[in-house]
């Protein structure tokens, strides 16, 4: 939540975000929302709220669409930053914890990327961890998610979509 924390703030710029919550996290309520969120609002940007899964493409086809009709305008970017991130020794997962893990940012950016393809010239940027370069004990589905989400990125550029993966430190 920290790095969503900091993307919004750094949106400076944007007139209009949508942000797609995943139900646990119940970012959707207006009593949830961050400084980022605020300071956006406060220089007249207009931050909307849709709560939901992102391997659910219905829901992310509708909530992008709502988005665009709403905003009279195309898409012009997605920020990928769904992650869940257990400690655990690879030797203690289980197919369901590994793919648990995994799942949020592989499905998700699978999903955004096939709505997203429907806005040509939208620009897709990945968040993900430089453990998915280098690794730790005690990560190994993190990590592995996170080298698959580069990868992902590096696959969307060479099919001419304007992508990026942002390897984050430890924070």
């Amino acid at each position: 939540e920290a790095l969503a924390s900091l993307a919004r703030r750094e949106l400076r710029a944007a007139r209009d975000l949508d942000v797609v919550a995943r139900r646990d996290r119940g970012l959707d309520r207006r009593d949830a929302v961050d400084v980022g969120d605020a300071e956006l609002e406060r220089a007249g940007a207009e931050v909307r709220y849709a709560d939901g899964e992102l391997d659910d493409f219905p829901f992310v086809a509708s909530a992008i669409r709502s988005a665009v009709a709403h905003w009279q305008r195309p898409l012009a970017g997605v920020l990928h930053l769904a992650g869940a991130h257990r400690e655990r020794s690879l030797a203690d997962e289980t197919p369901q914890t590994f793919w648990a893990t995994v799942k949020p940012k592989l499905v998700g950016s699978w999903t955004l990327h096939q709505v997203a393809r429907e806005f040509p010239g939208c620009l897709f940027v990945n968040f993900s961890s430089v453990l998915g370069h280098f690794g730790a004990a005690g990560h190994a589905a993190y990590t592995a998610a996170n080298a698959s989400i580069d990868r992902f990125a590096y696959r969307q550029s060479n099919d001419g979509v304007r992508s990026s993966s942002l390897s984050w430190s430890l924070w």
